[in-house]
């Protein structure tokens, strides 16, 4: 089993703490993403898990044993790294034989893993390159191949595809699945981008300023975000926040609101609706992406951006009324935690 347990976990670098009383399970099996903005502290967690840091105070736990103390190479892990970390002058076959031989594995034995793992990330036929003669996916599966020979319990992915080109991450991301499905053990993956974060993890750990803003399953963290960060954080465009008080009762908030916040997918430009919020606007800038368009309104409230995916496309400076039905409202109170959501409403 591999499960990992964070036991309020602080790190600090002289005067300055980069990550705060952080409490976290991930599942044996799981694949859990930590996902924030930089410098929230979610690659120094990795670090710490795999040995690289150590805590200032708290515990880490990985299959059920304290390993504070227990050295990166004896931790059953394996990471892969933003910038690949493989050996220029060494041929595919080499990087990925590398750390067998360091641990005198038989050759029998290694030239067996090797070929399971070639196949498995489809490098059989570049075993006889070097890194300089493989394209930038290629690179990353050399590393993810070396990680696997290993056979660890827990995969630690730090960035692994900021590197690529924008079509090459969805292939990988595509391909990082379909690793995980077949191998079956505990990857934790960190990354900025939420595309990321969404379309991979099955766990979602969202950071910032070293603390944990919310854990949870993809969908939920998008429909019943905790606080304005995760709200804002998830979902592109992000979610409107506007002040409650700049609304002038056009919606009735619940006591001890500060803040009303909404999807941009979930404006409509003509659909009528008796309990809706009804604001008039003028459209400012409108982004033409094929099947949808993305705008950005002026209204009394403040700035709105807007998903669109019907016909009805206004035009720049034309007057609308956005009208958001109110059960796709969120409410936020002063310190930007959210309450009064009904979450089994939203994600149906």
């Amino acid at each position: 089993m591999a499960e990992i347990i964070l036991k309020d976990i602080c790190k600090s670098f002289g005067e300055t703490a980069v990550v705060k009383h952080v409490d976290l399970t991930i599942e044996d099996g799981a694949f859990s993403v930590i996902v924030g903005p930089s410098g929230c502290g979610k690659s120094t967690i990795l670090r710490m898990i795999a040995g690289l840091e150590q805590p200032t105070s708290g515990e880490i736990w990985i299959s059920g044993k304290c390993v504070n103390y227990v050295p990166p190479g004896k931790r059953d892990i394996a990471m892969v790294f933003q910038n690949y970390a493989i050996y220029p002058t060494m041929s595919v076959r080499d990087n990925i034989e590398f750390g067998l031989k360091n641990r005198r594995v038989p050759k029998e034995e290694r030239d067996t893993l090797i070929g399971d793992v070639s196949d498995i990330v489809g490098l059989t036929e570049y075993l006889g390159r070097k890194p300089s003669e493989l394209s930038g996916g290629q690179r990353q599966r050399v590393a993810l191949a070396r990680a696997m020979v290993k056979k660890p319990s827990v995969f630690l992915m730090d960035e692994p595809l900021s590197n690529l080109d924008a079509k090459l991450r969805g292939q990988m991301r595509s391909e990082l699945i379909q690793l995980h499905d077949r191998l079956g053990t505990t990857f934790i993956y960190v990354t900025h981008d939420q595309v990321e974060a969404m379309s991979m993890g099955n766990k979602i750990v969202i950071m910032n300023q070293g603390e944990i803003m919310q854990v949870g399953k993809p969908m939920t963290v998008y429909h019943c975000p905790e606080n304005i960060f995760s709200a804002q954080f998830i979902g592109t465009p992000p979610m409107n926040i506007l002040a409650a008080e700049e609304l002038h009762d056009a919606v009735c908030c619940p006591p001890g609101c500060r803040y009303v916040g909404f999807r941009p997918e979930r404006i409509s430009l003509d659909r009528e609706c008796s309990e809706a919020l009804v604001l008039p606007a003028v459209v400012q800038t409108r982004e033409l992406l094929g099947a949808e368009a993305v705008y950005t309104f002026e209204s009394e409230a403040g700035k709105i951006q807007m998903k669109n995916y019907s016909d009805y496309l206004p035009e720049p400076g034309e007057k609308v009324n956005l009208i958001i039905e109110r059960k796709h409202l969120f409410f936020f109170d002063d310190s930007g935690k959210a309450f009064g959501m009904n979450c089994g409403k939203r994600e149906g």
